[in-house]
């Protein structure tokens, strides 16, 4: 009798530790995102919505967002050492150096570059839609919860496709055709190291390019006339209003974090910096002047095409 007793007891400890195990087996799908469940490490099923059931301590979940990822590839806030390129030339973390060329300001011609180009690269992306792409990205891609791991996936790759691209590139040529510049940093993306990743992953994906800073020669400023000089003066008050215009395009454009990077030059210190002349700009022992890129914008207004 009292065998049965404890036989009983332990069917009931048994009931109970499955009753248990099965309620943590639960779980809800939130708004605005999906799950995919993974069983013993192999991704098995997409769950849309709704509750879901999985068998708790063998099987476990990956929540992918349907809203906009957005990885910060290269930032100048972030880092702000200095590596070398193959020549040895000093390269920005987060820019790269653009090609040699020549441009006209007031009636002199002088060499447009190399110089350094500081930029925020920004690699934008949804979770693919289609059930087998989803599977894939869970096989090929860190958890989407771990961002840093996402992002190193995509570092080095992106950054060299737009180094690539700003060094066949002068920096007058990149100012004056930002966009061009912008989409080709795109097409390198797709067509380089990173194309076989994103077909796998069927990743909806662009990238975007705020440009930072520019480091300007010395010999560029000081080609610059008197009055090239003056009419920047004049325009100095508007660096303000425009200053407030970049931020709400930056922002609209989901770039709050570079607006943030860029901050401390403008526009108030823009338009301290408008206020000292080119040639006061220019003194110094240094070859290179340090510019926000509205100040480089303004420098070479009557050549730049807007």
């Amino acid at each position: 009798m009292e065998f049965v007793l404890v036989v009983k007891e332990v069917i009931l400890w048994i009931v109970l530790l499955m009753a248990v195990w099965a309620v943590l087996g639960f779980g809800i799908v939130h708004e605005n995102e999906r799950v995919v469940k993974i069983l013993l490490g192999r991704p098995y099923a997409v769950v849309e919505s709704g509750w879901f059931w999985i068998p708790f301590g063998i099987a476990w979940v990956r929540r992918y967002t349907t809203k906009v990822v957005e990885l910060v590839i290269a930032r100048r806030d972030v880092e702000r050492k200095i590596v070398k390129d193959e020549q040895g030339r000093a390269l920005p973390a987060g820019g790269f150096i653009t090609a040699a060329g020549e441009v006209t300001a007031g009636i002199k011609k002088i060499t447009a570059g190399p110089v350094n180009i500081g930029v925020t690269l920004s690699f934008r992306f949804n979770w693919p839609a289609d059930y087998k792409e989803l599977l894939q990205c869970v096989k090929l891609l860190p958890s989407p919860e771990k961002i840093e791991d996402l992002t190193d996936i995509f570092h080095e790759i992106i950054l060299d496709e737009a180094r690539g691209v700003g060094s066949k590139m002068t920096y007058i040529e990149i100012l004056s055709e930002r966009k061009q510049f912008a989409q080709k940093i795109r097409d390198a993306v797709v067509k380089g190291d990173a194309s076989e990743l994103l077909i796998k992953t069927g990743l909806k994906h662009s990238t975007q390019v705020v440009i930072d800073h520019i480091d300007v020669p010395k010999e560029t400023l000081d080609a610059i006339d008197d009055e090239e000089a003056k009419r920047l003066q004049a325009e100095g008050v508007r660096r303000e209003a425009e200053g407030k215009r970049d931020k709400q395009k930056l922002e609209g454009e989901g770039f709050a974090a570079a607006y943030k990077a860029i901050k401390a030059e403008g526009p108030e210190a823009m338009q301290l910096e408008s206020l000292r002349t080119l040639r006061e700009m220019a003194q110094g022992t240094s070859n290179t002047i340090f510019f926000p890129l509205e100040a480089i914008q303004k420098l070479f207004g009557n050549f730049l095409k807007k």
